[in-house]
Parts: structure tokens; C-alpha cells; sequence
């Protein structure tokens, strides 16, 4: 997770993964903790647990919403490292 501060006082949060991918502009940055989190969850398939939930409640949401984690389609970092090897 990347902080930048922009000129006009806002700060907006960058994807690192996104980062080593693309070329990112400001503009793609998230201004609030919950866009980055369902970014994190969406496009990544990472686990993120939210305020009074457990590892499994999490595991668990994530999942139902998106069942190509774990499997050969995950695109969470871990697996696709182990694709590429």
C-alpha cells in the first residue's frame, strides 16, 4: 500500500501490486480503507478482514463472492509467483 498526498490536501492509497503492473496515475488511487479493501478482494482474490470479523468469517465472504480463490484462476500474488515458476 502506497500513501500519496495530492496538492489539494486529499491523500488516496495505491495498489502496490497495480504498481509493479501498470503505469498508475493519482487518479487511480482510493480515496477511502473500504475501496482499497474490495480492490484487494476483487482483483487480487486477498482476504481482508473487516472490523469484528474473523479469519474464517473472512475467508468465507470473500470466497462466496469469489470462488476462483484457491483454484487455478486465483490471481492472488502467491499463486501466480507459482504459476510463473
Amino acid at each position: 500500500m502506497s500513501e500519496v498526498e495530492l496538492k489539494e490536501g486529499r491523500t488516496v492509497t495505491l495498489c502496490r501490486y497495480c504498481l509493479s503492473e501498470k503505469s498508475l496515475t493519482v487518479n487511480d488511487g482510493f480515496e477511502t480503507d473500504e475501496d482499497f479493501h474490495n480492490h484487494l478482494e476483487e482483483e487480487h482474490d486477498l482476504v481482508v478482514r473487516r472490523e469484528n470479523e474473523t479469519e474464517e468469517q473472512a475467508e468465507a465472504r470473500v470466497k462466496q463472492k469469489n470462488p476462483r480463490i484457491g483454484t487455478e484462476e486465483c490471481r492472488c500474488p502467491d499463486c501466480r509467483r507459482k504459476r510463473e515458476e
